[in-house]
């Protein structure tokens, strides 16, 4: 008998926990850079939540510990370009920019666990939270107005707190 490969776990993890919406970011090795499947898949997970009236909340947080989202593949969006597919990378961001939209106007409260690196499109998926606690590991990045809540403006206060150990989900 031999032991086949485990299957690769999916990029993005989605699961409910009692009343609250969990996406978790998954491509520790690549620091959670987005894909166009990760953004699709969280749009199709945002659909789910919202239609589901048990779930009164969504978290998106990065796994790993290193990253929450060092932002979209960089690497796949310029090996596509270089190939001459110039589609998946317009594709990419146009569907990247559309989802940080509606993050900013979704029904239900929505919180980044941005822990570690956060840059670019992590920045895109967490800068319109509720809130996202700004941790002692957490990297700034000039776009980012992530250390604030969304309804006071005023900054969130969270010092060493992390995401896997705050919530107790990891």
């Amino acid at each position: 008998m031999t032991n086949a490969p485990a299957a690769p776990e999916p990029d993005l993890l989605v699961q409910k926990r009692g009343a609250v919406g969990v996406m978790t970011l998954n491509r520790p090795a690549a620091l959670n850079a987005l894909t166009l499947d990760m953004v699709r898949l969280m749009d199709e997970a945002l659909d789910a939540f919202e239609a589901d009236n048990r779930v009164k909340s969504v978290v998106v947080r990065g796994a790993g510990g290193k990253a929450f989202c060092a932002g979209g593949d960089i690497r796949k969006l310029h090996d596509a370009g270089k190939a001459g597919d110039l589609a998946t990378p317009l594709t990419f961001w146009c569907e990247e920019y559309r989802l940080n939209q509606r993050i900013k106007a979704y029904p239900k409260p929505y919180v980044a666990m941005v822990d570690g690196i956060c840059m670019g499109g992590g920045v895109g998926v967490s800068e319109a939270a509720i809130a996202s606690p700004a941790t002692a590991t957490s990297t700034p990045c000039p776009r980012s107005a992530s250390a604030f809540s969304r309804m006071s403006g005023r900054p969130i206060s969270c010092p060493g707190c992390r995401a896997r150990s705050a919530s107790g989900w990891g």
